[in-house]
């Protein structure tokens, strides 16, 4: 027959309830192959790779594709989806589908018809319902001397129409592939262990490299040097077959499917009811427990986590963890980026915390990087270091954190920031957590902030001049401020750019304060400080050309403030932010501000302009 009427969108066919793909299920085979072929040619049209083509036959006269059940099946749907580069589209033109039924063959499209793919939504839709039992079919192309490629075919029948173990034959791979610190990570393995136990699914998980300016301030070891290698061998992906997968986006519609479209499913670190709230219950706490213990670490790393099992907290009972981090965030590139800094606490909120707990009498175990102020405020307050029962180990940096991780999951309470590390805690510990920002009421916090920059007090010398300045900017934070808008505050900022003269960031920010102060040429003097060659133009450079995942600018909210100052002509602020609108994907805003800056800069030189000169 021919079918060259109206059919339906495969975008139409998603909103149709238990219409469920079942091509996974069947055994793919073509005519011929090819030298474009790859392995398992005909059978990656059902499985979903990612790629231009999924199999290629060799030239023909009227090569064929096929695709066989084991058993009939009541088929609804078969869409077809061509090869991805629109040019060779052609050879799939005029095709001919058919289906071997047990009534003989029957023709169910014979049409010339040009057809795309799912993301255009143009893939070709050939309804099956009227032809009863299928165990074949079989797609043919009149291509009169050339090949079929096609980038995808699905079969789609209703879930109630099939077997219970056709359901269940092909459970999807949940996926964790994470890039960034150690907690983040085993937090995205463990929730992708957890969903596969309960959706069902085959748990898999990445370990994707660190970038270096990022790796030096975490212990995270390459895959072979984290985990055991049995462990390994039944869940670990290269980053290379993971992005092959090209595995979907988990969602609670997904859960809900009782079978799956698609065989890969991504997860991401962030909570699990955020990404797929009906697999939440109440036993959800225990199964992030009982997936911890699951994963296999090498001897080298178990024997941390032993450690930490094997530690004597029965005269702390009560005890609460403090999670101080500090690393990249105080030490490190994450301090001039304005956001993050919640994850680490400042250390004026700790003393403080520090002391009530040794007022009460309730112990207090810290956790963090600095070891210096840890020492300080386990000697001035009586608390208990985290660091210290690690150093009697000899643990290197790797097995500190596991090691961290496991006790810290071991006290009745943890006070930490957003930091990944401390929420792994508390999922694996079943431990509530209290952000030290909310710990005292807001007023009492923002005091505390705000006297880390205080004239003539004290300091002891364990406490670094950048965690000074990083409580200052957190003063910033707390009270909503992302300038210095009045003479206390801008008495602040002149000492956290005093104790971290090395931080560009503040520095843009003082640039700002000085243009909501109306006083866009001293502004300007700052910035030029900021971008000449002598300076620091590399970590300028830097700060104006960051852009977060979520799409914004490093400096999204100082830049109305430098656009403010660039449309009335002041060349630093215009060069600033035509670097910045260049990285944000925006080039004919950054031509323009760059046009402010050429007719202005008179003898100002700065090598941020090979920046925006560059193609």
């Amino acid at each position: 027959m021919s079918n060259n009427g109206q059919v339906p969108k495969l975008s139409a066919l998603r909103s149709i309830p238990d219409l469920v793909d079942i091509g996974k299920t069947a055994q793919a085979s073509q005519s011929s192959v090819s030298r474009w072929s790859h392995k398992e040619d005909a059978q990656n049209a059902v499985i979903g790779v990612d790629r231009d083509f999924a199999f290629h036959t060799d030239i023909e006269q009227a090569p064929w594709w096929s695709l066989a059940f084991d058993a009939l099946q009541d088929l609804q749907y078969i869409v077809l989806e061509n090869r991805r580069t629109p040019r060779f589209r052609h050879w799939a033109e005029h095709l001919t589908v058919e289906v071997q039924t047990p009534e003989g063959t029957q023709t169910v499209y014979n049409a010339m018809q040009d057809f795309g793919i799912e993301k255009e939504d143009n893939a070709l839709v050939i309804p099956l319902a009227e032809y009863g039992a299928v165990r074949t079919i079989t797609i043919t192309a009149h291509t009169g001397g050339g090949p079929l490629h096609l980038s995808r075919i699905r079969v789609f029948a209703k879930a109630g129409d099939l077997p219970a173990d056709a359901l269940q034959s092909t459970p999807p791979l949940i996926i964790a592939n994470r890039a960034d610190g150690f907690g983040e990570r085993l937090k995205a393995v463990l929730n992708a262990m957890v969903i596969a136990d309960k959706l069902p699914g085959k748990f898999r998980f990445g370990w994707r490299p660190m970038t270096q300016s990022i790796a030096v301030w975490h212990d995270v070891l390459p895959a072979e040097q984290t985990f055991s290698t049995a462990f390994l061998d039944r869940f670990f992906l290269s980053n290379k077959e993971i992005i092959a997968l090209a595995p979907a986006k988990l969602t609670d519609a997904v859960t809900r499917m009782p079978t799956h479209a698609d065989q890969s499913y991504l997860v991401t670190q962030a909570r699990l009811e955020t990404q797929c709230r009906s697999l939440v219950d109440d036993t959800t706490g225990a199964a992030f427990k009982d997936c911890f213990e699951r994963i296999e670490f090498i001897p080298h790393l178990e024997r941390a986590r032993k450690c930490a099992h094997e530690v004597d907290l029965s005269g702390a009972a009560g005890s609460a963890a403090l999670h101080l981090r500090a690393g990249d965030l105080i030490f490190g590139r994450y301090r001039k980026m304005g956001r993050y800094h919640r994850k680490a606490c400042a250390f004026s909120i700790a003393e403080q915390i520090a002391a009530d707990m040794q007022a009460k009498g309730r112990p207090l175990v810290l956790f963090g990087q600095d070891n210096d102020f840890i020492a300080y405020l386990a000697e001035r307050y009586g608390a208990i270091s985290a660091t210290s029962f690690a150093q009697e180990q000899d643990f290197d940096g790797a097995q500190q954190a596991l090691f961290d991780i496991c006790l810290m999951a071991r006290c009745d309470e943890i006070i930490c920031g957003s930091s990944g590390f401390a929420t792994l805690s508390c999922w694996i510990g079943g431990v509530k957590s209290k952000s030290p920002y909310r710990y005292y009421k807001a007023d009492k916090t923002l005091a505390l902030l705000e006297s880390a920059g205080a004239d003539g007090v004290a300091v002891d010398p364990r406490i670094s001049d950048l965690q000074r300045s990083f409580a200052i900017w957190l003063a910033f934070i707390q009270s909503g401020r992302s300038i210095a808008d009045t003479p206390e505050y801008s008495q602040l900022l002149d000492r956290a750019i005093a104790l971290d003269p090395q931080n560009e960031y503040f520095k843009i920010v003082k640039a700002c304060s000085l243009i909501h102060a109306e006083q866009p040429a001293q502004a300007d003097e700052v910035l030029l400080s900021c971008i000449r060659p002598e300076a620091a133009h590399a970590e300028t450079l830097g700060i104006l050309t960051g852009v977060h995942p979520d799409g914004t600018s490093q400096i999204e909210e100082l830049l109305p403030y430098l656009e403010h100052a660039a449309d009335a002509g002041h060349p630093a602020a215009a060069l600033s932010v035509a670097v910045c609108k260049k990285a944000l994907g925006r080039p004919e805003e950054a031509a323009a501000f760059k046009a402010i800056y050429r007719a202005r800069m008179g003898n100002i030189t700065s090598p941020l302009e090979a920046y925006l000169d560059a193609v």
